[in-house]
């Protein structure tokens, strides 16, 4: 059985004047990727900041199942904005 949907806050500092893009993509963790017998469902993507908006939630939603599971990790970057820079860390680790 798996646990509550991890998420990551993306947080935006400076103008908000513009649309803003940053890619993600999962590098890591003990948790399986998303198909048979997989752990979570997330594939890497893109994220995207609208005009006036400096927070975005990354959800990790878990895949449902009847075998009990400890707590397990997914270690997610973001890299590739489309203006500006991802501040340090650029990694984060999720438990589900």
């Amino acid at each position: 059985m798996e646990g509550a949907p991890g998420a990551i806050g993306v947080v935006r500092t400076g103008g908000l004047g513009s649309l803003v893009t940053v890619a993600y993509e999962v590098i890591g963790g003990t948790a399986t990727p998303s198909g048979v017998g997989g752990d979570y469902q997330l594939a890497n993507g893109t994220l995207t900041l609208a005009v006036g908006t400096s927070t975005l939630t990354l959800s990790v939603p878990p895949t449902s199942d009847s075998t009990y599971e400890h707590e397990e990790t997914v270690i997610i970057r973001l890299f590739n904005p489309s203006a500006g820079v991802v501040g340090a860390p650029d990694t984060t680790t999720l438990t589900i």
